[in-house]
């Protein structure tokens, strides 16, 4: 999501992943830390050679399916230590920026790998010389590992290399069609759409708000620049929604990470032909960490603003009504309080939640439904109700315990959900699609179609793999004026079309 998933625009830069990510999930990978001995994990595996590195899998030339990629390797009279110690440098692609590998006491899957000092979504230490990358896309790939000293830098001579193929994915029910690509999402990305057909959209770095216009054409200005913070990998400018009166009052909504990382805020600004005016704090001293901000935000059919808020790496306060930590807040346009809110005088509307990524409302019920950054266990799609208890940290996926309300689905290993949509009905699909969820996720770059049953819309009747990937991590999520719903990675939109 994921610590939030951080990605750029391109295949190099999906293993910046972040977002507005959301949690860490680790599926699947060693929570232990290693030793710094030398294991070997492919008993065909030969050392190269002391002081020199071997990839034991994937073998050279490798065509390997979409999904997470697990890279294994050996080296001999040479120890991987910790921060400030010999390390290891693994470099994607072409990106001259090194992945640092660790290995000794207190290295886990949430500190084995660095990259720019910090952990992300697309890469995760599975054991003391193994690693996966997540979100890759389809197509050649190369992974280049070479040894380090104390003072980080590379050793000469030890560098080891391999070239792998991910395989497109056979067709599921829907495809992609890309409609625009090469923008710079800055690792991370929001989408709104105006009804008059332009796309309000945030870089997650830089602080840019853009507008692409009607054709897909991107606006060479600006929209407005915000001073942010970026001290963590999911701080920076998160979420951004539209006014449901934005034919008249042209407000744009924004979540972002202020100047020094201290805290988070929401702002507004008035759209004046193209160009951000009149900047107005919204809400304003809202946790914040390096990890675990939230910051999606949309209008509910009720005309109240809902903000995604995360624990930023304090679980506990999800618990505490007292603390914005580990909520979903609801407020008025303006910032103030509803009257006929859950907790009287607080933007607080449910509780217990780690780090939802996004979330959607049912057309046709009014249902709210979000995904759910878990830790290495039990991604979670949740209907979130007023006044509800989620569980984190105290409970994790099912807990049958009627205090808490239980996940309609579960995901083990996790697969870190993203965006999600409900599929309206006088949309471009056909009717047995309708009033179905559909929602992507960062460690495959697939969909999933949640088919609900019910009277009331709101039983699980089944889900299934709705896309299989092959375009990299899926993040961003929108609902054309065509009836079409919109996909994005991290530089590129998709129309989502049946197959």
């Amino acid at each position: 999501m994921n610590e939030l998933v951080r990605c750029a625009a391109t295949v190099l830069a999906s293993f910046a992943l972040s977002a507005l990510l959301l949690s860490c999930t680790s599926g699947g990978s060693s929570e232990s830390g290693g030793g710094g001995g030398s294991q070997s994990p492919a008993g065909s595996c030969v050392p190269a050679g002391s002081g020199q590195l071997t990839i034991c899998t994937p073998t050279q030339n490798a065509i390997v399916s979409a999904g997470p990629v697990a890279v294994n390797f050996l080296v001999q009279g040479f120890t991987i230590g910790l921060p400030g110690q010999s390390h290891l440098h693994f470099y994607m692609d072409n990106d001259p920026e090194p992945h640092h590998f660790y290995d000794g006491p207190g290295i886990t899957s949430d500190n084995g790998v660095l990259y720019k000092g910090f952990h992300t979504h697309s890469v995760h230490w599975t054991g003391p010389r193994s690693f996966d990358l997540f979100g890759l896309a389809a197509g050649l790939h190369q992974v280049r590992l070479v040894l380090a000293d104390a003072l980080d830098a590379d050793v000469g001579g030890t560098s080891s290399a391999l070239q792998f193929t991910v395989s497109a994915p056979a067709a599921g029910t829907f495809g992609l069609q890309r409609v625009i690509t090469g923008l710079d999402m800055s690792l991370g990305m929001a989408m709104a759409p105006a009804p008059d057909g332009r796309i309000f959209f945030t870089e997650f770095l830089s602080g840019n708000i853009r507008i692409i216009n009607p054709g897909w054409q991107l606006s060479p200005a600006a929209f407005a620049t915000l001073p942010i913070g970026t001290n963590g990998p999911e701080q920076g400018l998160i979420g951004i929604t539209l006014d449901p009166d934005f034919s008249t009052n042209h407000y744009v909504y924004v979540f972002h990470t202020i100047e020094d990382s201290t805290k988070n805020r929401v702002v507004r600004f008035t759209e004046v032909n193209g160009v951000g005016t009149n900047l107005t704090i919204i809400l304003d001293n809202l946790p914040a960490y390096d990890f675990h901000n939230g910051g999606n935000l949309h209008f509910g059919p009720d005309g109240k603003l809902y903000v995604t808020i995360g624990d930023a790496n304090k679980p506990a306060l999800a618990q505490d009504l007292g603390s914005l930590n580990g909520k979903l807040l609801r407020i008025n346009a303006d910032g103030s309080i509803p009257g006929d809110n859950p907790v009287p005088g607080s933007p607080v509307y449910a509780h217990g939640l780690r780090n939802s990524f996004d979330f959607t409302f049912h057309p046709h019920t009014g249902d709210l439904w979000a995904t759910e950054n878990s830790d290495d266990s039990n991604d979670e799609i949740n209907r979130i109700v007023g006044g509800g208890n989620y569980g984190w940290p105290l409970y994790v996926g099912i807990a049958n315990d009627p205090p808490f309300r239980d996940p309609i689905l579960i995901f083990t290993p996790t697969i870190a959900p993203t965006a999600i949509l409900t599929i309206p009905e006088g949309s471009a699909y056909p009717a047995q699609y309708h009033n179905n969820l559909l929602f992507g996720d960062a460690n495959t770059g697939r969909l999933y179609l949640i088919q609900l049953a019910g009277a009331d819309l709101r039983e699980l009747g089944s889900w299934s793999e709705a896309y299989p990937g092959g375009e990299g991590a899926l993040v961003g999520m929108f609902y054309g004026l065509d009836g079409y719903i919109y996909v994005t990675n991290f530089g590129s939109i998709f129309r989502v079309v049946v197959n």
